[in-house]
């Protein structure tokens, strides 16, 4: 972590001219770039680094002590629609990486996932992918593990994805990952989007992570009426709830259908009891007795 995301910005650096604004701005921009859990991880790190120099005399105070980041900064999902999906896979010039931005917007698979995947994972006569394994950078050489047992699943593929993926594999020489780097091993995440990817989406004028292709896997996938619960399995949640934690603003029709419907139950009722007023207000039609007729 320290080489990663800390060393860059404050490793030249004496340690008595590290303001806690620059902290501040540094972990912000951690958040806005990369994700809310590492610019979290990296910043207690670097609270440690400081806690020990406070400890052993070397600065009177800790820069990194008191500095927080909003719960819901960077946190909100950022999707895209499919022709902004589209338009950013057409623009990749390799195969693997317009493949990994197509499988990663339709199929939700984490960055792990992604970078784990394996050809014997992908069943293209039934389109579907079976998720089983996820790729840690967080160890000095990255570590392959099994996912935990509810982010195990088999993820359907769109046809037009499968196809894709069957031409790409066709051209691949013969390997085991779907999505290798140039030296044949797992793709890293920091690695690939310096290399190709926020060049590619600022040329577009997007803001968007690799993150927000999972982002944009769930949007997709409800506005053509996927369920909370599909939608995590889609996604691996541990249950319905952590999908609807992140995703509930998606979820807008249901919502707008029940406001419409209550607002129609509404304007009825005082409809009916308008009526039912005026009827009792209204005066009884006189009547004439028989005399009256009679005379």
């Amino acid at each position: 972590m320290i080489a990663k995301q800390i060393a860059g910005t404050f490793g030249r650096r004496p340690l008595v001219s590290v303001r806690p604004s620059e902290v501040q701005a540094w972990a912000a921009e951690l958040s806005r770039t990369q994700s809310v859990a590492t610019a979290r991880h990296a910043l207690g790190v670097l609270r440690r680094v400081f806690d020990y120099a406070v400890r052993d005399g070397a600065i009177q105070r800790n820069p990194a002590a008191g500095i927080r980041l909003s719960k819901v900064q960077g946190n909100d999902p950022r999707p895209l629609t499919h022709d902004e999906l589209w338009r950013l896979a057409g623009v990749f010039d390799a195969a693997r990486d317009r493949l990994l931005v197509l499988v990663a917007g339709y199929c939700g698979l984490r960055w792990g996932e992604l970078a784990a995947l394996r050809w014997s994972d992908v069943d293209l006569e039934s389109r579907t992918l079976r998720v089983v394994r996820a790729y840690s950078e967080e160890a000095p050489r990255g570590e392959m593990s099994p996912v935990k047992n509810h982010q195990a699943r088999t993820v359907p593929v769109p046809e037009i994805v499968s196809g894709e993926l069957a031409n790409y594999k066709a051209l691949q020489p013969r390997g085991e990952l779907v999505f290798p780097s140039a030296s044949g091993t797992p793709l890293r995440n920091r690695n690939w989007r310096r290399d190709v990817f926020d060049s590619t989406v600022a040329a577009l004028g997007l803001k968007i992570t690799p993150h927000n292709l999972r982002d944009t896997a769930a949007s997709l996938a409800i506005q053509e009426g996927a369920s909370v619960v599909a939608v995590a399995r889609l996604l691996g949640h541990e249950s319905a709830a952590t999908t609807l934690n992140h995703y509930a603003g998606l979820f807008p029709t249901d919502l707008d259908d029940i406001a419409s419907r209550l607002d129609a139950a509404a304007r009825l009722t005082i409809a009916s009891q308008r009526e039912s007023s005026d009827a009792k207000q209204s005066p009884t039609k006189h009547r004439p007795d028989e005399a009256e007729t009679q005379g």
